[in-house]
């Protein structure tokens, strides 16, 4: 409608339009119903946007790592909780979403991480580690910047990630430093440490094994067949079918001994410990072992091993008794050894529980409770490893025994065996090592030799009673180092003494040393006899020395009189107008004659020494059997007196009369000591007045 107007601008009329607004009415109507929906349908999604984002917040404010993320114009559009905290603490300012991250870094360290974000908007990837001290403690922490792409691939910003990895850290330097300590036992210890990775075929073996070979560091280690070749033959084919039995049985643990040929082709003694390695299914992967040269002690310790060195391998085992029991606790199989190691013979002990022969009572509830939970649960302590415990045998007797056990499937059946090894003897050996070491210290104490030990790498020093009383000093007074000994050996030998010291020290090849010096002790000078042992590396370097010093000087003395005895002695018998021997009867030795036996017998002194049956070649024929007599009772009458005639080289007769004594000296031999005078013209003389 519109009002109309006449020229002088009155109301003349009105005009009215009338339209048909119904296709835009429906039109409207219908827009306003999409966007109804349209807003409905941007509400619902708005709030699962945020839903998301609340989930998504969640997870970052509770991860273990922290992170945010930046856009390519540096803002903040998102950060989780942790990352807030930790970056404001190291920072020094909030960082929150929306801020500019740029306005947040510190100055130092400004251009860096700058860097950092233009390298990843680049579309690269930066990672790197640093160490942080946090509360006094060190951390380490792992950063990595991350590129955050679009729809179309293309980088819209930077996500930055940290990581605590101080855990990681220490594990791995726990992982070096084991390391580093491996090799270094494998460097320093006497025993020939080797590996066998069974999955790689790669073998490794440390310095000392290689030289048993007569190899270096340089050279490939030596396989199984070179290894098998060095064996005794006596025992070549026991120790491979042991350590095939080892392998193959599902034990951990292969011990054995045997003879092995060195460089110089001679055989030692050897004791090979190894441990295997299995995977999941009991498959072995890898084998380690060390193998000590026990030669020495094997001399030492002969009777105890020879009880305890008997077959290593029954059946399938590397130990003496074999038993075995079903599901259910019963015996199913006792092998000879076990009858003879517990008493009970097999058809004793056939279908009877295990816990009823023997295993002592204080273990029979643990051993029934370990037994049932294995078998329900799989879980058990004892199987697959070497372990001692206590057994007892038919006569209520209890001892040591070293045991394992192993669970075996085989097709319908299952069962346990037990492999058993008796090992007093090596327990009284140890105790036999115990009391050894208490007599040590009891010699120590009790000996009149002053005992001293010097450590020269740490410079310690340890010395006996006798050892301080020996500079005036007490067992609470510090050991007197190296050059208050120096000071107090006498100076006309004092050089002499440090320089074979010192020279003994210096060469590899050199265990001991010994020297014999005179030592001021108070007011006086002491011959001392001083011996002792030098303790060597792997490199033959001398790290200790151990030694004792022995006051010789009253047996210095007595060796002066012994001298000057000697001789009068000697002056006697060589003027004498008869002859003086002394013979080793039990072993028929001439041990002296005198120079008159030359004169009387004409014969060699000097053949007589180096043929004693010349004596007895002198004798005249018609004598010999009769003083042959006389001698088969001298080692019981210990005395006698005989007269016999003798026939020189030129066939003349000498008649002899002899007087004999025989002793028995300290190594229980018997010593006959002997004078024969010539009594030739005597006889002529009672043959003229017959």
């Amino acid at each position: 409608v519109k009002l109309l107007h006449d020229k002088e601008d009155k109301p003349a009329g009105y005009v009215c339009v009338i339209r048909d607004v119904t296709q835009r009415k429906l039109a409207s109507d219908l827009l306003l119903k999409f966007n109804k929906e349209l807003a409905d349908k941007v509400k619902e999604k708005t709030e699962e946007i945020a839903k998301e984002e609340e989930k998504l917040k969640h997870v970052l404010n509770s991860a273990a790592g922290e992170f945010y993320v930046i856009s390519k114009d540096y803002e903040v559009i998102l950060i989780s909780k942790p990352s807030e905290v930790n970056l404001a603490r190291a920072w020094g300012k909030p960082v929150k979403t929306g801020y500019n991250i740029l306005d947040c870094i510190p100055v130092e360290n400004l251009v860096s991480i700058k860097n950092n974000y233009d390298q990843v908007f680049k579309g690269d990837e930066v990672e790197y580690e640093t160490q942080l001290i946090v509360q006094g403690e060190p951390k380490w922490i792992q950063v990595n910047y991350l590129p955050v792409k679009g729809q179309k691939d293309e980088i819209t910003g930077a996500c930055v990630i940290t990581r605590d990895i101080t855990e990681k850290k220490l594990a791995d330097m726990q992982i070096r430093e084991s390391l580093e300590r491996f090799n270094l036992i494998g460097k320093t210890t006497n025993d020939s440490v080797w590996e066998w990775n069974f999955e790689t075929g790669k073998m490794w073996a440390n310095e000392n094994h290689q030289h048993m070979y007569g190899l270096s560091l340089d050279d490939h280690v030596p396989t199984e067949d070179k290894w098998l070749e060095r064996i005794h033959p006596a025992e070549r084919e026991k120790v491979r079918q042991s350590q095939e039995t080892a392998l193959s049985s599902g034990s951990n643990v292969f011990i054995t001994e045997y003879r092995f040929m060195f460089p110089d082709g001679k055989y030692r003694n050897i004791y090979d410990r190894c441990y295997i390695l299995r995977d999941q299914q009991g498959k072995p992967i890898r084998m380690m072992g060390s193998m000590m040269d026990i030669s020495e002690r094997k001399k030492a310790e002969e009777a105890i091993r020879i009880s305890e060195e008997t077959q290593r391998l029954i059946m399938n085992s590397a130990l003496d008794a074999i038993v075995c029991i079903d599901t259910a606790g019963k015996i199913t199989v006792w092998t000879p050894r076990a009858e003879k190691m517990f008493g009970w013979s097999e058809k004793e002990v056939a279908g009877k529980y295990l816990s009823d022969t023997i295993i002592p009572e204080e273990y029979k509830i643990a051993h029934k409770k370990g037994f049932e939970t294995y078998l329900l649960t799989g879980e058990q302590k004892v199987l697959n490893k070497l372990i001692e415990i206590k057994a007892q045998n038919k006569h209520g007797e209890f001892f040591p025994i070293e045991l394992s056990i192993i669970h075996i499937r085989h097709e319908a059946s299952e069962f346990f065996c037990a492999f058993i090894r008796d090992i007093s003897e090596r327990k009284k050996a140890q105790e036999v090592l115990r009391s050894s070491n208490e007599r040590f210290e009891m010699i120590a104490r009790t000996t009149n030799d002053a005992i001293w030990e010097w450590n020269l790498e740490t410079g310690h020093l340890w010395g006996s009673d006798a050892h301080q009383k020996l500079y005036g000093l007490t067992t609470e007074d510090p050991v007197p180092d190296q050059a208050e000994w120096f000071k107090r050996i006498h100076p006309e030998e004092r050089e002499t003494v440090l320089n074979d010291l010192k020279k003994a020290l210096a060469d590899p090849d050199i265990n001991a040393w010994i020297s014999e010096y005179r030592f001021l002790s108070g007011d006086q000078y002491l011959a001392i006899y001083d011996r002792s042992y030098i303790v060597r590396d792997s490199s033959g370097k001398a790290i200790r020395i151990m030694g004792a010093m022995m006051d010789i000087t009253e047996r210095k003395k007595a060796e002066k009189e012994l001298i000057k005895s000697r001789a009068r002695f000697r002056n006697l018998v060589e003027n004498i107008s008869g002859v003086y021997w002394v013979n080793d009867v039990t072993r028929r030795r001439t041990l002296y004659i005198s120079p008159s036996y030359e004169l009387i017998w004409g014969r060699s002194c000097e053949d007589l020494y180096n043929n004693p049956a010349d004596f007895i070649n002198s004798i005249h024929p018609d004598d010999k059997q009769s003083l042959f007599t006389v001698y088969e009772t001298i080692a019981q009458k210990r005395k006698l007196s005989v007269v016999y005639r003798i026939i020189r080289p030129d066939n003349t007769i000498r008649w002899i009369a002899a007087k004999v004594n025989v002793v028995t000296d300290e190594n229980g031999y018997n010593i006959e000591y002997g004078y024969g005078d010539d009594i030739t013209e005597q006889k002529k003389a009672e043959e003229e007045m017959l």
